[in-house]
């Protein structure tokens, strides 16, 4: 007999933001499945967020036992959980629809094994992918802002800084990069520029050894 499967997946900093953790997903499919008598056999982890289903091996595992006819029901929590586009959450809705398995999305409440569950399941999955387009671009706008104040965003590149919430020079690191050209400009390979360095006792801002791609990717950014 065909059963139910649950899956959760990690969602970055979203999920951290909604309270959403692994564990209050599957606590939230298992009593949604207690309630409406479905035959849970087993709830399906994706512990690597990613938009390509190829990177989940979870999610690409249950949609082959879909493919196969062994599942009936598939629970998530959120419809965003399952896919990060509409046209790829239509995609993987027409293989469940294909194989006779019903879709259920707990605080969504969608059961496609019903008419208006269906309709709405096509409402919300157009409202995910614009409430996830919104907060790109708010997010984007904030950063260009603190960018163009000259505010510090992200890692803080080598030969700088932190001056309260703007960069500043910093003389050391500028005096290697510095010394890290001059060795270039004679023709030194990458690696022959890390052995140099760890001659002249020069380490990088973790106090290791300068890998040859660090010193390839200094001099490009400085060039």
């Amino acid at each position: 007999m065909n059963k139910t499967l649950g899956y959760i997946r990690v969602s970055g900093k979203k999920q951290r933001d909604d309270g959403l953790s692994l564990g209050v997903q599957e606590n939230m499919i298992r009593d949604y499945c207690k309630m409406f008598d479905l035959d849970l056999i087993d709830v399906k982890c994706d512990t690597v967020s990613g938009k390509n289903i190829k990177k989940r091996p979870a999610l690409k595992e249950i949609l082959e036992m879909v493919s196969k006819g062994k599942v009936a029901d598939l629970v998530i929590v959120k419809l965003d959980r399952l896919a990060r586009n509409v046209r790829q959450t239509y995609e993987i809705a027409e293989l469940l629809k294909t194989n006779n398995c019903n879709l259920h999305a707990v605080t969504d409440k969608i059961d496609t094994s019903t008419a208006m569950g269906k309709a709405f399941f096509g409402i919300t999955a157009v409202f995910a992918e614009m409430e996830r387009e919104l907060i790109a671009e708010r997010t984007k706008m904030v950063l260009d802002g603190k960018r163009a104040n000259g505010e510090v965003i992200g890692t803080i590149p080598y030969g700088y800084k932190r001056e309260g919430e703007k960069l500043a020079v910093n003389n050391d690191e500028q005096q290697v990069i510095a010394r890290i050209k001059d060795l270039r400009s004679q023709g030194l390979s990458f690696a022959k520029i890390s052995k140099q360095l760890i001659k002249e006792s020069i380490r990088n801002r973790n106090n290791t050894p300068f890998p040859p791609m660090q010193i390839r990717a200094l001099i490009l950014r400085v060039q």
